[in-house]
Order: C-alpha cells, then sequence, then structure tokens
C-alpha cells in the first residue's frame, strides 16, 4: 500500500468536551481519554481534542474549527440536558446555519426514556416539561440517537464530509450511544482501517542519543509512526549496575492488513536494532526484563 494510500485510512477525528463543571475541576474528564482509545484502535487519527465551557461562542468556535480543518468526524461530549445552558445543539445549528424545530423522533425517545426509568425506580415517569422536551430540539437534519442509558438522546447530522456526533457527558450514556447505538455506523464508518502498534523497550541509551537511529530509520517507511517515552524505574533495591531507566518505543500503522503491517513494523524494528548494533559503541538493552539479555 502506498504512503497515499495509507493516509486515506486514517479518519481525522476531533473531540470536544462540553461542561464548567469540568473547567472548574468538579467533575474529572473521562471521556476524552475513553474516546481517543475507542477511535484509535478503530483506525481514527484523533487530530485535535479540547474542553470548552458551557459557552455558546466557545463552542460554535470549536465547531468552525473543525469543519476548517476539513475534519472527517466531530465528537460532542456534554451540553445536551435540559438546562438553559445545555447550548451544545443551539450551538451546531448556529456554526452550519441550520434551524432549531422540535424533533418528533427524538421527542418519542425521550417520552419513552423516562416511562422506561421510572418502571425501573418503581415509580411515576417524570412529566414531560417544557425543560424536557428542549432536549429534543435539533438542528434541521439531526438524526437522533438512542440512548439506552439515560434520557436526553445524541445526535448524528452530517455536513458536507463531516459527520458530528453528539452524545451526553455523562460516561455512562456516552459509552451507550457509542459502543450499542452507533456500532453499525462505525462498521461502515472505518471500514477497511486496522490500526497496528507494536512496543519494543531499550534501555541504556538516553532518549536524545536514541533520537537519530529512529529519525534515519523511519525515512525507510515514513507511514509508521513512531513515539518514544520514557519510563523511570521505581526500584530503589535493584542493583547499581541494572538500568534505571527505560525508552518505550512505539510503533504504530494505519493499513487495511494487520499482517502485511506487522511485516512493515517488524521490518523498520529490525532495522533499527541492527543499526544501533552497528555503530552504538556503549551497552545497551533491548526488551528489558528483570534478567535482560546484554547487546553488547
Amino acid at each position: 500500500m502506498t504512503e497515499n494510500q495509507n493516509q486515506n485510512l486514517q479518519h481525522p477525528v476531533h473531540l470536544l468536551a462540553i461542561g464548567n463543571e469540568i473547567l472548574n475541576g468538579e467533575t474529572r474528564e473521562t471521556n476524552l481519554s475513553w474516546l481517543i482509545r475507542f477511535f484509535t484502535k478503530r483506525g481514527g487519527n484523533i487530530c485535535h481534542a479540547a474542553i470548552v465551557p458551557d459557552n455558546f461562542p466557545d463552542i460554535k468556535r470549536e465547531i468552525e474549527f473543525a469543519i476548517e480543518r476539513r475534519t472527517e468526524l466531530l465528537i460532542t461530549t456534554g451540553g445536551l440536558g435540559p438546562t438553559d445552558d445545555d447550548a451544545t445543539l443551539m450551538a451546531i445549528g448556529e456554526a452550519l446555519r441550520r434551524k432549531m424545530a422540535m424533533n418528533e423522533v427524538a421527542l418519542d425517545m425521550v417520552r419513552k426514556r423516562l416511562e422506561i426509568l421510572a418502571k425501573l425506580r418503581k415509580s411515576k415517569p417524570n412529566p414531560l416539561t417544557k425543560e424536557r422536551k428542549t432536549m429534543a430540539v435539533f438542528p434541521d437534519g439531526g438524526e437522533p440517537l438512542y440512548n439506552p442509558v439515560g434520557v436526553a438522546p445524541g445526535m448524528l447530522l452530517h455536513h458536507e464530509n463531516l459527520a458530528i456526533i453528539s452524545v451526553p457527558g455523562v460516561p455512562s450514556e456516552m459509552k451507550g450511544i457509542i459502543k450499542i447505538t452507533l456500532d453499525d455506523f462505525w462498521k461502515k464508518f472505518f471500514k477497511g482501517a486496522i490500526y497496528v502498534k507494536r512496543n519494543i523497550v531499550i534501555s541504556g541509551i538516553p532518549e536524545a542519543d536514541l533520537w537519530p537511529y529512529i529519525r534515519k530509520v523511519n525515512k525507510l517507511d515514513p507511514g509508521i509512526y513512531i513515539k518514544t517515552r520514557l519510563k523511570i524505574r521505581a526500584d530503589k533495591t535493584a542493583e547499581k549496575s541494572h538500568p534505571k531507566y527505560w525508552i518505550i518505543l512505539h510503533f504504530s500503522l494505519i493499513d487495511s492488513s494487520r499482517a502485511s503491517s506487522l511485516r512493515r513494523i517488524e521490518r523498520l524494528i529490525e532495522s533499527l536494532l541492527a543499526d544501533l548494533h552497528k555503530h552504538h559503541k556503549t551497552p545497551y538493552e533491548v526488551n528489558a526484563t528483570p534478567k535482560p539479555h546484554l547487546i553488547r
């Protein structure tokens, strides 16, 4: 597969978490890290992630930014509730110049979810008040997404080449819509894309000294992304001769074939290790373990 073909499989993804409670420290944000893992495994290329307050101009600005960047997928979490500061869908409508109107399918979802939750609690359903009805006011063209956990429906809206998906900020509700309601959608959206990764561990070489070798070998296959991460050894009882830090090398690739992707990554790792063996003069270890194999 050529580099251009490889890039065609990399769907740019923007993530946007919305909520004052996140930015003032009342709520710990966990949705973004979960979504990053979810989409990366499916071949998504996370190119932007942000947190903004429940503020109409800030939300609108992020949506306009995603459109300008020609993002293929924008996920928003939060701001779908019945309160005055739940402005996500209205901001999307404003950014796309879509009229807002009551969506009867979404309204029926709200009504049925209130009834289902009441049965689970063995109580009377909460009334379908004016405030609860606002959860069904969608931009023109928005498709309601069933919420299998809570009340507020999610929304899917297509704008040119961009798919906008808005889900509630409650993690269990967000995951329910993303994993269950949208399961078939992801199979079509990420069709053909496979995310493959392989890690190796090198110790005894400072990260800065390792990078010239990485930079050189990466030119052999620029489609493979290489990331280094330093991990400090916490065991204070370790022998002085044992490495006190490791460099974890992450090799990753989005392709259409797992087998060919693994072969490409393996070839690159072999080239890197061969170059290190030939040119690096001080002792180092690969895949360090409690009893590491000494290379030199």
